[in-house]
């Protein structure tokens, strides 16, 4: 008798497909997907959906959302589940198939949004059941090289990262950063450890963030100056004249520091449908050596004047080196606010305001970014930031080198999805910072690439 029904449901589908589908009316449509979805026929009802498109209601949408996940077409089930939670919000069915479609599509946020907003008992079931701890869950690599503009020299920039997923709400972000930078009077290398715990309930981030900085520079520069001074009436043995004195000098600077720095930061991030609001502070602890070889080479020349006639006229160099030593610890403070807003499907706005207290003087900076997401599988964001004197910035897995400056950065990030467990990254970076030793303006140029792998 059942396979009776059976045969009988699928040939009145296959009469309703060969004969148009306008004859398809409400109480054919429940039953046919009801019969469809009864016996588990996920393929006949996924191609049913198709016939009954101007059809929109909980109990369609659902059945067609169930069809797809088991059919591992996640994309197609969530678009049908999500039609399902406007025809009935409160559905625990729909909200289950949604956490497990995001799951399984491996974002992890949007599953934790969904399992947050089912009941007490069913998360138990869900989380008993369903989840598995992911000591790895992804892998992320980027390299590029910096070129600094007007100079030769191209330096290297590295940066691997790893995701742990440890629990159904803890997840842990870690990386190690390297890059080298020639500035214009002084080379860096900086290493860099950074780890990211977060942890997220009832559609809540809350994360700290923890950075190791060992930043190594070498200074090598020079500057040349004129000074001319006019003295009036200057009184030598009893005798008054006018003194004027040139100095042309040459200061060369060669030395080296080093720098450690431990940061701290946290902060919460509410999630919304489509927007998101949050804040953060934090504190850093710098330890600071730097020793200075300086030498000061140079002719003074010295004239007198008497009643406007020269009387005497006497050059004087000198050469003059000193070592100079510093040891200092230096502490910051940070607070700012963070907003999200998904003005589209597609379109997405981030901005990041920080206001940093070092040595009781404030400075704000900011951070805002545009996104774009062309398709399923590629799409870009525009940021720009500007950082004060904040000697490097991070933001975004790169670094921004301030020059000890202040400084901006306009970046390009691309991506392409090549299936599930594949991304591709190309990183575009224009900096640009004013360095107060030499009255210049500092620019290079980085490009990166980077490779996500989803484990």
């Amino acid at each position: 008798m059942m396979n009776f029904y059976k045969n009988i449901s699928l040939f009145i589908l296959v009469l309703f497909v060969q004969n148009g589908f306008s004859q398809i009316d409400f109480k054919k449509t429940d039953s046919i997907s009801y019969a469809l979805y009864s016996q588990q026929k996920w393929k006949e009802l996924d191609k049913f959906g198709k016939i009954v498109k101007d059809y929109d209601y909980y109990y369609l949408n659902l059945r067609l959302g169930i069809a797809d996940f088991n059919l591992n077409k996640f994309e197609k089930s969530i678009k049908y589940l999500k039609k399902a939670l406007k025809n009935n919000s409160v559905s625990e069915v729909a909200k289950i198939y949604l956490y497990w479609d995001y799951y399984y599509l491996k974002n992890y946020k949007k599953s934790r949004f969904y399992y947050n907003q089912l009941d007490e008992k069913t998360k138990k079931q869900v989380k008993l059941n369903d989840f598995h701890k992911r000591i790895i869950d992804f892998v992320y690599l980027e390299v590029g090289p910096n070129k600094p503009q007007k100079n030769k020299d191209v330096t290297l920039y590295g940066n691997l990262g790893i995701n742990h997923l440890l629990t159904q709400n803890l997840s842990v972000y870690q990386a190690y950063y390297f890059t080298g930078q020639n500035a214009q009077v002084s080379d860096y290398q900086l290493h860099r450890y950074y780890i990211k715990p977060t942890y997220s309930i009832n559609n809540y981030d809350f994360f700290l963030n923890f950075n190791y900085s060992y930043l190594k520079y070498n200074y090598d520069f020079n500057t040349e100056t004129n000074i001319q001074n006019e003295e009036k009436n200057v009184v030598v043995n009893g005798v008054t004249y006018d003194k004027i004195s040139t100095v042309n000098q040459e200061n060369t600077y060669k030395g080296n520091g080093l720098e450690k720095e431990f940061h701290i930061n946290i902060g919460v991030v509410k999630l919304f449908s489509k927007f998101k609001a949050g804040v953060f502070g934090g504190i850093a602890k710098k330890d600071i050596k730097n020793i200075f070889d300086t030498r000061e080479k140079g002719i003074e020349n010295v004239v007198y004047l008497y009643q406007g006639d020269e009387v005497f006229n006497q050059d004087y160099p000198f050469d003059n080196e000193y070592v100079t030593k510093t040891d200092s610890i230096r502490k910051r403070f940070n607070f700012g606010m963070i907003f999200g807003y998904n003005i589209t499907k597609k379109i997405g706005f981030y901005t990041e305001l920080e206001t940093v207290l070092i040595n009781n003087k404030k400075e704000f900076n900011f951070v805002t970014s545009v996104s774009y997401q062309i398709s399923e599988k590629l799409g870009f964001s525009l940021d720009f930031i500007r950082k004060g004197k904040t000697e490097y910035y991070y933001y975004a897995n790169s670094i921004l080198m301030n020059d000890i400056n202040k400084g901006s950065r306009i970046g390009l990030t691309s991506h392409y999805d090549f299936n599930r467990k594949i991304s591709l990254f190309l990183v575009l970076q224009h900096d640009s910072s004013n360095n107060e030793f030499i009255n210049k303006k500092y620019i290079s140029n980085t490009i990166l690439t980077g490779l996500k792998f989803r484990l």
